[in-house]
């Protein structure tokens, strides 16, 4: 199917059409343009305008939210960039698929990109099974990766039913995800191929470009948790990171 492209007509112009590749038309207003010219690149691209069109969609509005706005954001279907006690993050509610797709989406990956949540300590046993070792990591600079026990996470999850779970050493993000009371999607906050956001002004100019809300926080921060997945009985170390791995857990490399 032949697709066109229709371009304003100002006043005094008449249109031309050119074809390009075969497979579609963009008609132009502007008789001057040269024909060499206009042979060289017009390029629509699936990839590109699917991209526009997250990142136009992703949100409402760009705002700057305190901590104490935060639950209500998210409740509403809000994306945020946050501080958490490793790197700033991207995330929404959980519970939603199609709004974690779009979020998850907004780093501009082939492949869906990986993700976690964060959950405070009462809601961990709600969702995975919890080792007996749990203390050990949390709160802090971790991602423990843990058996799923209940539905409706699967587009979150592993295939083979895992799921990544943060609770990190900053208070304030730990309330505000308890007062909303659904865990939260994590993701390092970054396009991809490009570095993660250290600070608030990098964060804020993604935030910005995304039009999604920020916390309005001046932390600047450095460094990716450390992974381990737990398959009981046995202890994986899929990514070293800043977290320390305590002594008396004993675990194997990655295969």
């Amino acid at each position: 199917m032949i697709r066109y492209v229709k371009l304003v007509r100002l006043k005094g112009f008449e249109p031309l059409t050119y074809r390009l590749g075969g497979d579609c038309s963009i008609q132009l207003s502007y008789r001057r343009i040269r024909t060499s010219i206009i042979t060289k690149a017009f390029f629509i691209t699936n990839r590109g305008v699917d991209q526009l069109k997250q990142e136009k969609e992703a949100n409402s509005h760009f705002t700057r939210l305190t901590w104490r706005h935060v639950p209500e954001h998210l409740a509403s279907g809000g994306m945020l960039a946050y501080p958490t006690d490793t790197l700033w993050g991207l995330g929404c509610r959980a519970d939603d698929a199609d709004l974690c797709k779009r979020c998850l989406g907004l780093k501009g990956e082939k492949r869906q990109p990986v993700a976690s949540v964060i959950m405070t300590p009462n809601m961990l046993s709600r969702f995975v099974h919890v080792p007996a070792e749990v203390d050990e990591f949390f709160p802090g600079p971790y991602t423990l990766v843990l058996p799923l026990k209940v539905s409706g996470f699967e587009h979150i999850a592993s295939s083979d039913g895992f799921l990544g779970c943060r609770i990190p050493a900053r208070p304030a993000l730990i309330e505000a995800v308890g007062i909303l009371d659904i865990p939260l999607v994590t993701t390092s906050l970054n396009r991809s191929g490009h570095a993660p956001a250290c600070t608030f002004e990098d964060s804020e100019a993604l935030a910005k470009r995304w039009g999604i809300g920020v916390v309005d926080e001046g932390a600047v921060l450095s460094g990716a948790s450390t992974i381990l997945k737990w398959d009981p009985p046995n202890w994986t170390l899929l990514r070293k990171g800043v977290g320390r791995i305590p002594v008396q857990i004993k675990w194997d490399p990655i295969s």
